[in-house]
């Protein structure tokens, strides 16, 4: 869209979200430098809270600066959908199926908790119980995917999200070129939670860790991992690649384990 000349993410946001800060850009709720706290926002999306209630409380919270910090926060991320709506006139949905999903065959991938519900082909999501054994989760989760949805509720398989991938790869020039690419996949913002799961994870080596626009950034020495996880209730799922070296993995796992961001560490690490 950007390319198009239908939006432009470092212009002032207010132009789409009039009560926003003027110094507001796309590219700061692409990166979760917007200046909003995410203490709490999370639980409101757990109790069903609708995204009209959502957004009216985050018009009336603080803010500060935009740019100078990163904090995670999915409300303001899912900012996003009001941005691309007004810019477009369109729902979030139909560009999603529009200039991604239909693009790159990724023919089972949806938007939103009905279309995944209707999905008679689907992994029940597990969770742990407090013996250490995963048992089926009682309910799906919905509210994510019914009120945020660009921020948790993008639903695929794995064939779809090899499709996905490979575009991060420069595997589809013809859609997304690398030079496209490589705002997407360059540090911005310093992250301190990745920093510590990491050091924690692989002794011994160097490591920094940023965000980028829409995604983690990581270095372990020589390697530049760019890669994201996903966590909903009874699912926890990884994504990450290594782009100069067009390489990645994706591992979509039904439970709520480190299994999937474990896996993933080890199978990049392996890479010479």
């Amino acid at each position: 869209l950007q390319k198009r000349g239908t939006l432009d993410i470092d212009a002032s946001a207010r132009m789409h979200l009039p009560w926003i800060s003027a110094n507001t850009t796309t590219r700061h709720l692409l990166s979760h430098t917007s200046g909003f706290i995410r203490t709490g926002w999370n639980n409101k999306i757990e109790a069903n809270t609708p995204r009209i209630s959502l957004i009216r409380d985050l018009s009336t919270h603080m803010q500060n600066t935009p740019g100078e910090t990163f904090d995670y926060h999915n409300v303001a991320f899912s900012l996003l959908e009001d941005i691309l709506m007004h810019a477009t006139k369109s729902p979030f949905e139909n560009l999603l199926q529009r200039y991604l999903f239909t693009p790159l065959g990724m023919s089972n991938a949806t938007c939103g908790y009905r279309p995944f519900e209707r999905n008679q082909n689907k992994a029940w999501p597990h969770q742990i119980t407090k013996k250490g054994t995963l048992v089926p989760s009682s309910s799906l989760s919905q509210f994510y995917h019914a009120h945020v949805p660009s921020a948790g509720g993008i639903n695929a398989n794995i064939r779809d999200m090899a499709n996905f991938l490979w575009l991060q790869l420069n595997g589809h020039p013809n859609l997304i070129n690398k030079e496209d690419l490589s705002p997407f996949h360059t540090p911005i913002t310093p992250t301190k939670d990745a920093l510590a799961w990491f050091k924690n994870e692989i002794k011994g080596a160097e490591i920094n860790a940023w965000y980028g626009l829409g995604w983690r950034i990581i270095d372990i020495d020589d390697k530049r991992i760019v890669y994201h996880g996903g966590w909903l209730k009874g699912f926890k799922n990884f994504m990450a690649f290594l782009p100069d070296r067009k390489i990645g993995i994706v591992i979509l796992h039904n439970s709520e384990s480190n299994f999937s961001k474990k896996i993933a560490v080890q199978f990049l690490k392996s890479v010479r």
